[in-house]
């Protein structure tokens, strides 16, 4: 059996382990963000990334009902199905009725029930639960996305 001879070291800091120069760059830019929201605050200048209220020209009522396989089944407001989207296919919708249900829960809502669907004047579609006040702007998350919901607005 061999044993190892070798003195032990004892531990040595490595003082380059972090650029002094990478620390002073993020604490510059710590102190200019903060300087810029309370330039911001103090001078009360408006919120440029909210998006601007537009009213909306058109609504509709729909359940979702969703699987994880992306399958949707979307039922209008008198009970008729709008549409039915096979596994794999519906993927989005499934996502919101998933972050629907999610909202619903932790409010302690009643599941199942209609969601709108809203276009606004210049386009943008909204995707509104009245259970729980939750809303998303759907343009942000890509044109085939919006479509998925756009063409909602649309079927019979």
């Amino acid at each position: 059996m061999m044993t190892d001879t070798t003195p032990s070291r004892p531990h040595q800091h490595d003082h380059n382990l972090i650029n002094r120069a990478m620390v002073l760059a993020i604490c510059v830019m710590l102190f200019l963000t903060l300087g810029f929201v309370t330039y911001a605050r103090l001078t009360d200048r408006l919120l440029e990334g909210i998006p601007t209220e537009v009213p909306f020209v058109r609504e509709r009522a729909v359940t979702l009902t969703t699987e994880h396989n992306g399958a949707a089944l979307i039922i209008a407001e008198d009970g008729h199905v709008i549409a039915d989207i096979a596994a794999g296919k519906g993927g989005f919708i499934a996502t919101i009725d998933r972050v629907v249900r999610r909202e619903r829960t932790v409010n302690r809502v009643m599941q199942g029930a209609p969601i709108l669907i809203r276009e606004r004047a210049d386009g943008r579609i909204v995707v509104y639960d009245p259970t729980t006040d939750w809303s998303a702007e759907l343009n942000a998350f890509g044109p085939s996305n919006v479509q998925a919901f756009a063409q909602l607005l649309e079927l019979p």
